[in-house]
């Protein structure tokens, strides 16, 4: 054949076919699970202040499980509903009946400790005008490792968190 690039195409046939081949054989990948942590409303008591939430940025939409002291890992497989710093602000302003006061919240750390028995844990640091930043902890034990089980936790992790920004919001 002399024509280079009719030779060419009929050289990476076989390749192509094997290619599509490779693909085609491949398992799905399993689908992405999705968690809403958020609390009942109407859990905390209404407080007269407006609320301004952001994130640290190793604060992720995706499950953060501490695996050891000083080392995080990510599960692309689990992920919250949105990003914790908008499911906060979305949490915040259900409880908020005005904006007399205005709070500043950063979310530190969302995320499960699994070097021990497991725990999810939030840390936020808060900010009300005029006065200092102070921080809140608020952690809740999980009934298991998995996914769900870890997903209820943080719930109630995160409805304490919030009892404790509106006592400082109302305080």
């Amino acid at each position: 054949m002399k024509n280079p690039v009719a030779r060419t195409l009929l050289l990476c046939l076989p390749l192509a076919a094997g290619l599509v081949a490779c693909l085609s054989s491949a398992s799905p990948a399993p689908p992405v699970r999705w968690f809403d942590p958020s609390p009942a409303v109407g859990t905390n008591a209404p407080v007269a202040a407006s609320f301004r939430c952001r994130a640290a940025s190793a604060v992720s939409q995706e499950f953060a499980l501490r695996i050891a002291p000083r080392e995080l890992v990510y599960d692309s497989e689990h992920r919250w509903l949105a990003q914790p710093h908008e499911l906060l602000q979305v949490a915040l302003q259900q409880r908020s009946t005005g904006d007399e006061v205005v709070v500043d919240v950063q979310v530190l750390t969302f995320e499960f400790d699994l070097v021990q028995a497991p725990r999810a844990r939030v840390l936020l640091s808060v900010q009300v005008a005029g006065r200092a930043a102070q921080l809140v902890r608020a952690e809740h034990g999980s009934a298991g490792r998995d996914a769900a089980a870890l997903a209820d936790a943080m719930t109630q992790a995160l409805d304490e968190a919030l009892a404790a920004v509106c006592k400082l919001a109302s305080g």
